[in-house]
């Protein structure tokens, strides 16, 4: 995916990188460095070492472009969040190295190990179900053990002060609020008034007070990020967009898949915990809708899902939101 995000870098200062974190050089193969396009926000490079090892380098976006508010100091996140799973025995590759010196390029950068494998989205169709079925329920199981074995005392994000709270509704309008403020500065249309959205998620919110412990979310384990090799899961990649909040708000609540919803061990939901999932389901539509205006992707399918997507919320509640005033 192409996104103006992505802080691409020469050789030059990719060989400098290797340098730095790994005192080594890299392979003269003609194709030692091949950038991977999968992701939509970093730039990401596999690199192959004279030693013939494979390494991953990911690099920050330059800071004079514009992202999403919540968006900021994520790879600093992810490496902390990638080590506290990896310390639990979450699979997640090693971290060799962080730099956020900027003496090398215009923003901080990491380098980890390179998982082998494939990831579950590019070979979901051609697997047979019994194997499909073990490798969404280790999904589920993983979630869950870091959901429950990774806690904190605040809510929130750890490297972003002005979105941390002490507890989960207070949290969950910090995030709201400044991904509504990311989408007026660009002039986004949701298809419906800012004001009338804010104010049903409001009208809906009593029921985050059931939630009282913040617990490690990922929030971003969509299959692409869910790597398989020999038919078996491997590992995880992707947590930049981690931070402590609700479990209901991971991606697996999503997708419900019933294999993953197993794995978790959570197959039935109460009334008010189906609210939350309405609450976060339509908050992810408007990241969907949003973030299209700061990365300008060469497609609008993200962003049209989206749409459709805030479209099912607002239908669903659609006698309160007629009878909002703004």
């Amino acid at each position: 995916m192409e996104s103006i995000t992505k802080n691409k870098q020469d050789q030059k200062t990719i060989q400098n990188m290797i340098q730095k974190i790994m005192h080594q050089d890299i392979s003269n193969d003609s194709d030692a460095i091949k950038e991977l396009s999968d992701g939509w926000f970093n730039a990401i490079y596999e690199v192959k070492l004279d030693n013939n090892q494979f390494v991953i380098i990911k690099i920050a976006p330059d800071p004079l472009i514009p992202v999403m508010h919540y968006e900021k100091n994520m790879m600093e996140s992810e490496v902390f969040f990638m080590q506290k799973a990896k310390s639990i025995g979450i699979p997640c590759p090693t971290i060799y190295g962080y730099d956020d010196s900027l003496t090398l390029c215009s923003a901080p950068y990491y380098i980890m190990e390179k998982l082998v494998g494939t990831s579950l989205e590019k070979i979901y169709s051609s697997l047979d179900p019994s194997t499909l079925k073990d490798i969404l329920n280790a999904t589920g199981h993983y979630t869950k053990l870091w959901n429950t074995s990774l806690k904190s005392d605040v809510f929130g994000y750890p490297f972003h002060r002005d979105l941390q709270a002490s507890t989960m509704k207070e949290l969950f309008f910090k995030m709201l609020d400044h991904l509504l403020l990311d989408g007026k500065k660009n002039q986004c249309d949701l298809g419906f008034s800012y004001c009338k959205i804010r104010n049903l998620f409001e009208y809906l919110s009593d029921v985050l007070d059931e939630v009282k412990t913040p617990s490690f979310i990922h929030f971003d384990c969509w299959y692409t990020n869910i790597m398989v090799e020999g038919n078996k899961l491997v590992g995880f990649i992707d947590f930049e967009r981690a931070f402590y909040g609700d479990p209901l708000q991971e991606a697996l609540f999503r997708m419900k898949n019933p294999f993953e919803l197993e794995g978790y061990g959570k197959t039935t939901f109460s009334d008010s915990e189906k609210i939350r999932l309405d609450l976060y389901d339509a908050y992810l539509a408007l990241i969907m809708i949003i973030e299209d205006s700061y990365r300008h992707y060469d497609t609008e399918d993200i962003k049209n899902l989206g749409l459709h997507n805030l479209s099912q919320f607002v239908q669903k509640y659609k006698d309160v939101y007629e009878r909002i005033n703004c």
